[in-house]
């Protein structure tokens, strides 16, 4: 029952063990079991049978064993964002694909049959008088304002998806590029790499090589904290620009405790996220107009709060 899973979960979180996959890997934490996502009295009495017929052949214990220690390199520590809409990944990239190819189709159609025609004979005096050239840049203008938007969005929800991951990674970069310059990290720079790899059910795995235990942990718990709801922030990074605030769409990030002690420091950090990851403006929140903005920052995120948005867990690779 759920107890059990729970009790599972919590004693598979404290040792690092052999994957049950076909890639073999040694890792901590239950996933790395492949459980199915449902269980039930009938699936679950059949995976205990595979389990034991598993564990009885010990041969093949050992090769799985041999194969993950011989391929991994390092010990490393890693952080899985899990995928929190409703709608599964694989659905939800296909979904957008359609909406991509669909609002394309309809919008070269519609072009291609009414307005182009129309719009050459509204505009017979200005090819005649200015030149294709000119007609040709009014066409492009006209066909953007018109016909544009639907496609711009439906394309850009599209790469979202697809490339979620590598905005996880460069916000693994921002930490850790902010860690060497305020001496965090004793270990070279160079010998340190972030990787973030995205998984079929859209989860973001995010990992970290050639640190030492204590760098590998305060990198990762860095990481959570950013990922994790806005709780209280001494200080904001907002995600704005005129056109964000006229449509009240703005995105708020929290700068990590350890690095928001002092204004300086979260300007050091501010600076590695606007080089890395996108421009903001960094927010004190310990005064009134700066409690209002955390306030629809936690707001933002009020969705999440209850939910398991990450895991931490040790992965030899």
């Amino acid at each position: 029952g759920g107890k059990d899973i729970a009790m599972l979960t919590r004693r598979l979180d404290a040792f690092l063990g052999i994957s049950n996959g076909e890639q073999s890997y040694v890792s901590s934490g239950i996933n790395r079991l492949n459980l199915l996502n449902e269980l039930t009295f009938h699936n679950t009495d059949q995976l205990n049978s595979v389990t034991l017929d598993e564990a009885c052949n010990r041969d093949m214990v050992r090769q799985q064993w041999q194969k993950a220690v011989e391929t991994g390199k390092k010990l490393g520590r890693e952080i899985t964002l899990f995928h929190q809409d409703e709608k599964p990944y694989q659905q939800q990239k296909e979904l957008y694909f359609k909406d991509v190819v669909k609002y394309s189709l309809a919008e070269v159609g519609i072009v291609l049959s009414v307005y182009i025609p129309e719009f050459i004979l509204r505009n017979l005096d200005i090819i005649l008088s200015k030149g294709i050239l000119y007609f040709f840049y009014a066409l492009i203008a006209f066909l953007s304002l018109n016909f544009g938007k639907k496609t711009y969005k439906a394309i850009k929800l599209y790469i979202h998806y697809g490339m979620i991951h590598k905005k996880i990674q460069n916000i693994g970069m921002v930490v850790i590029n902010t860690m060497d310059e305020l001496g965090y990290l004793p270990t070279d720079r160079s010998q340190i790499e972030v990787e973030a790899e995205l998984l079929p059910m859209g989860d973001i795995k995010c990992s970290i090589f050639g640190a030492n235990q204590i760098e590998s942990t305060l990198f990762i718990n860095i990481l959570d904290e950013i990922l994790q709801p806005i709780e209280n922030p001494r200080y904001l990074l907002m995600r704005s620009n005129w056109l964000r605030k006229k449509l009240d769409i703005e995105n708020y990030f929290p700068v990590p405790e350890i690095f928001g002690d002092k204004k300086e420091k979260s300007l050091v950090f501010q600076k590695h996220w606007d080089k890395l990851v996108s421009q903001t403006e960094l927010l004190y929140t310990r005064h009134f107009e700066g409690r209002k903005v955390l306030l629809k920052a936690r707001l933002f995120h009020a969705k999440n709060e209850h939910q398991e948005l990450t895991k931490k867990s040790v992965i030899w690779r």
